[in-house]
């Protein structure tokens, strides 16, 4: 394949690859932020990687109170989205019964009572 070359010896296709580049990075970073406006917004989001923050508090037998930062995005995430991902078979019980408390935990009321499979969203 043949390239072509400005006076300053640059080759226009990889200019042209790294325009290409360029708006591929910017296409996403508007993705990225349209998603956390959405979840700002106080509308629902199926993002679950979001729920990092809550990790700790779902882990063992005595987790720790939630965080704050686990609490902002419990309190904006998809009840059927997380509901899903509780019971995909990926997480241990004892995690998704703790998984489930969350809600309460963090003032989420509206979701009390909600059934998610064989689980219950305690009041």
């Amino acid at each position: 394949m043949a390239y072509s070359t400005n006076k300053t010896g640059n080759f226009n296709g990889v200019v042209g690859i790294y325009c290409l580049l360029l708006l591929l990075l910017l296409a996403v970073a508007a993705v990225e932020e349209t998603s956390a406006a959405v979840a700002v917004a106080g509308r629902p989001q199926c993002n679950l990687n979001g729920l990092w923050p809550c990790y700790s508090a779902v882990q063992g037998t005595r987790p720790p109170f939630p965080s704050r930062s686990c609490c902002s995005v419990v309190r904006v995430v998809d009840k059927n989205c997380l509901c899903n991902a509780l019971l995909s078979g990926s997480y241990p019980p004892q995690m998704v019964r703790n998984a489930l408390t969350l809600p309460n935990k963090c003032g989420r009321y509206d979701l009390a009572g909600f059934k998610c499979g064989g689980y219950t969203i305690p009041r």
